[in-house]
Order: structure tokens, then C-alpha cells, then sequence
């Protein structure tokens, strides 16, 4: 794989012309990571962007108590950092970053980045749009803990899921990326037992069925009519 198809598949980087592409291309530098190998933890010395080629990439902090807490799930196209580009440097990220299957991703420095930001007005757009969509996200999720039970909060992250990464087809919108119930529990914040009975309950009302290859399929028009 070249790094030059790397960067034709990170959405930030369609705002560039060809030219543009192509004299950024040697910054970055390819990595395999295995499944459930971690990519960084928050005790890491070093500090880059991460950009996902092919695989899936799990987010997530780990609370006082030791619970694991989903932030995202990620997949090929996508980017993300060990540091905070919406905060000052001052604020640390908690985060861990782990390769939910055989994963080719590309790292740039953050320095590097920064460079590129200063150099290229217009990626600086498309990282404000990413930056406010990623932030709207958290808020909700935040909101959803804090405030819902937790069928209200599997509603919710369903409908998330469906449009992060839905298909449309006849029976609803497929939601294109295999979830476990123990990765889904640990998104909504409850346990897998409770995930199982709120997703089996989602079922029994239609809310949700699964496709042949076990997708989660969405009625959004029907949750919609329902709450």
C-alpha cells in the first residue's frame, strides 16, 4: 500500500488538490497493529495523528473504578490523536486506542500536523467541522449517561451508530460494522447481561433486527414514530 492512497482516503484530506496529496504524502509513516493490540495509552511520551487505512479501532477511557467506557469505533477513513487539537496543551488525554482486528493505520507526528494546518488554511475548515461534530457527539453521550435509562441510552447510540456508519436498505439502515454486546454495554454504560435483555427488548418492538451477516439493522423511521 502506498501512503499516496492513504491520504486520497482520510476525508480531511479531500479539501487538497493533487499537488497539494502528493507533497505530503512522506510524512507519514504505515504501521500494522494486530487484534487487541494497543495502539497508545494516556502514559505515552510521544504525541500523533492517527489515520485508519483498513481495520477498526476501539476508543475508550477506564474509569476510578476500573470500568472500561467506549468513547468510539472507528474504521477505515477515519482519523484520530493521542493529544487534544480542540484544547490547550495543558489538558491530557485519557485515552486508550485499541485494534479491534488486524488494523493498517498511518501515523503523523503532531508537529508535523500542526505544520501542515498552517500550511493548508483549508484543512484547518475541515478539522473545525470534524472537531464540533466529535465534541456535539460527546455531549450527547454525556448527557445520555448522565440523565436516561439505559434503553433510552441504547436508543440513542443505535441511532448514532446507524448514521456514523449505516446503509440503507429495504428493511431500515444496516449498520455496517459488527458490534459484541460487550463492546455495546460498554458504550451505553451498563453491563453485558443488561445489554442482551435492552438489545432482545429493541428487537421484540421491531426497533432492531439482525442481518444474515449479524448487523444490526435500525428501524429509525419507527423509533422515530415511537419516541
Amino acid at each position: 500500500m502506498s501512503n499516496s492512497i492513504c491520504v486520497q482516503c482520510i476525508e480531511i484530506f479531500k479539501t487538497l488538490e493533487t499537488p497539494e496529496k502528493e507533497s505530503i504524502i512522506f510524512l507519514f509513516k504505515e504501521k500494522k497493529y494486530f487484534k487487541h493490540e494497543l495502539i497508545f495509552t494516556p502514559y505515552e511520551g510521544f504525541e500523533n495523528i492517527y489515520m485508519i487505512y483498513k481495520g477498526k479501532v476501539e476508543i475508550y477511557q477506564v474509569s476510578a473504578e476500573g470500568k472500561k467506557v467506549i468513547i468510539d469505533v472507528l474504521e477505515g477513513g477515519e482519523m484520530f490523536s493521542n493529544f487534544s487539537l480542540a484544547y490547550s496543551e495543558e489538558v491530557k488525554v485519557t485515552d486508550f486506542a485499541e485494534a479491534k482486528k488486524d488494523s493498517e493505520i498511518y501515523i503523523m507526528s503532531k508537529e508535523d500536523f500542526l505544520d501542515l494546518i498552517s500550511k493548508y488554511p483549508k484543512l484547518s475548515l475541515s478539522i473545525i467541522q470534524k472537531l464540533s461534530k466529535a465534541l456535539n457527539e460527546a455531549d450527547s453521550r454525556i448527557r445520555d449517561l448522565a440523565l436516561n435509562n439505559v434503553t433510552t441510552r441504547a436508543i440513542n447510540e443505535l441511532l448514532r451508530f446507524s448514521k456514523k456508519h449505516g446503509i440503507k436498505i429495504a428493511e431500515g439502515t444496516e449498520i455496517n460494522t459488527r458490534l459484541t454486546h460487550e463492546e455495546f454495554a460498554e458504550i451505553i454504560g451498563t453491563s453485558r447481561e443488561t445489554a442482551t435483555k435492552v438489545l432482545n427488548k429493541l428487537r421484540q418492538l421491531s426497533f432492531i433486527n439482525l442481518s444474515k451477516d449479524k448487523h444490526i439493522i435500525v428501524n429509525t423511521e419507527k423509533i422515530q414514530e415511537q419516541i
